[in-house]
């Protein structure tokens, strides 16, 4: 569920994810596959906003740390995966198992809304 309109991209409460908080940062400008072919001020702006909603999921959801994941093999459109890493973590110092993934529980209706309300609060 969308949370996040900012200068140039929105942000997604995923439903289902390897921890609370997993959000996706989506670059709404133009199509573009992969960072380096952003112009200078859209590199800017995107970044920006992928701060925003950081700082965000870091008050909310009191993490240890922040994954930051950019992929695009399957969705050739910049977008950035925030994974928050809570204490006790499963790998320290390395990215989440697959198990996290596969087993991550699916959020109901009324606990996205009221994360969401919370992400937005923070966001002002």
């Amino acid at each position: 569920m969308r949370y996040f309109a900012g200068a140039i991209s929105d942000a997604y409460l995923q439903r289902r994810g390897p921890t609370r908080g997993y959000s996706v940062v989506v670059f709404r400008g133009r199509h573009v596959g992969d960072p380096q072919s952003m112009t200078a001020a859209e590199h800017a702006a995107f970044w920006t906003d992928v701060s925003r909603v950081a700082r965000a999921i870091e008050a909310v959801y009191r993490p240890i740390h922040l994954n930051f994941q950019i992929l695009g093999n399957q969705d050739p459109h910049v977008h950035v995966h925030i994974v928050a890493r809570y204490d006790p973590d499963p790998a320290p110092s390395m990215p989440l198992p697959a198990q996290a993934w596969d087993l991550s529980p699916e959020l109901s209706a009324a606990d996205i809304a009221g994360e969401v309300a919370a992400l937005q609060h923070v966001l002002g």
